[in-house]
């Protein structure tokens, strides 16, 4: 142990040190694909599906910091179809829209022993709070292209 580490305050059933809450971070596939279909020599249709953004740690039952987060998820999906069109060998022009959607979750411990007894029951009655809510939204996106030759 380090001479600045902080000692060990309990462990975890799995042998962990309570301290630290275990490896929060998990390894996760990012999906993304995207198709595109020319429907003339001007104009193409694409459309991408992906995930801009998301995250999931979750941490021991009986870690110190319990109180503020055990487990946090955020799962983010967007949708984006759009059309693209060739005004001339050198300009194009397109546009899409942004169908996304969102869902989260949080929880943390809740020291019921505080609440309920003051400071001699602390940390011995510990409950859970868990949130989670979702949601969609709409975008758009355009832009355009000069090719220099």
């Amino acid at each position: 142990m380090l001479p600045f580490a902080a000692p060990c305050v309990a462990t975890a059933p799995n042998g962990n040190c309570a301290l630290t809450g275990g490896d929060a971070g998990e390894d996760a596939l990012v999906p993304n694909v995207y198709y595109v279909q020319p429907i003339d020599n001007n104009l193409t249709f694409g459309i991408g599906l992906n995930a801009p953004f998301g995250l999931t740690t979750e941490y021991d039952d009986n870690w110190v910091g319990r109180y503020h987060a055990l487990l946090s998820e955020i799962e983010t999906i967007n949708i984006n179809p759009g059309l693209g069109y060739k005004l001339s060998e050198r300009v194009s022009i397109g546009g899409g829209i942004n169908v996304q959607m969102v869902d989260a979750r949080l929880t943390n411990a809740v020291d019921f022993g505080v609440i309920l007894g003051g400071a001699g029951l602390s940390q011995t009655l510990d409950g859970e709070s868990d949130l989670g809510a979702g949601t969609s939204s709409v975008g758009f996106n355009v832009g355009g292209l000069v090719q220099c030759r």
